[in-house]
């Protein structure tokens, strides 16, 4: 599940903005428009977590997981953004 939240980033990823995340627990789309960075994400992701039946969270449950969530997510659009970098150093090398 985590890995699909983290394609859809991907795939989404515009000026280091998102305008939609994946929840990592069940999946369901958070969408905003205009988009937001990830900073602005975690709020509303939190949020999710804590009033959604499926998880009832506890705010400190909900911090920590928003918190490892945002913290792979960025490591992968990290990495993403090196490969582009390189596959476009390539094509014009």
């Amino acid at each position: 599940m985590f890995w699909t939240a983290i394609t859809a980033c991907l795939i989404e990823m515009t000026n280091e903005t998102f305008s939609e995340i994946t929840c990592p627990l069940c999946g369901k789309k958070l969408y905003a428009n205009p988009p937001r960075t990830l900073k602005k994400w975690k709020a509303p992701l939190i949020a999710h977590l804590i009033a959604t039946p499926l998880h009832h969270l506890t705010p400190a449950e909900a911090e920590e997981v928003a918190g490892t969530y945002f913290t792979r997510l960025r490591y992968f659009l990290k990495l993403h953004q090196e490969r582009m970098t390189e596959k476009m150093s390539n094509r014009k090398g």
